[in-house]
């Protein structure tokens, strides 16, 4: 019985919970599409989207992760929910910016080598955001 009480306390000790999430401005984000991050192929998933200062990190639930820098923004509006905007050039997203629910500041990124390159050949950039509750 022991056993059981310390494993189940361990898993509830290292299991990031949505409240921590929303407390720290993290936002937790079921990302349909592949993406990149940088010159990072991320597959979609379920993410959590991590920002302090400057710096990004995006973390699958399945520990693929990356982080980058970026530069701080401030959101167009106060909103109670989260966003993720993106690039979208045909089929091929990029993470462009993030900010989280009320009073957080958001992170922008700068295009990439890869998304600049995609952008001189493709007529059209769409922007795509999702909204994180």
């Amino acid at each position: 019985m022991k056993n059981i009480l310390l494993v189940a306390t361990l898993f509830a000790a290292f299991t990031p919970s949505r409240s921590y999430a929303q407390q720290t401005g993290d936002l937790i984000a079921n990302i349909p599409f592949e993406f990149r991050v940088g010159p990072t192929a991320m597959p979609a998933g379920i993410y959590v989207v991590h920002q302090q200062d400057n710096m990004l990190c995006v973390r699958r639930t399945d520990h693929w992760s990356t982080c980058i820098a970026g530069f701080p923004m401030s959101p167009p509006a106060e909103s109670e929910k989260g966003v993720l905007l993106f690039h979208r050039y045909e089929n091929t997203y990029f993470l462009a910016s993030t900010w989280a629910p009320v009073g957080h500041a958001g992170v922008a990124l700068s295009r990439g080598k890869a998304e600049t390159e995609l952008a001189k050949r493709v007529a059209s950039m769409q922007t795509v955001a999702l909204t994180i509750k």
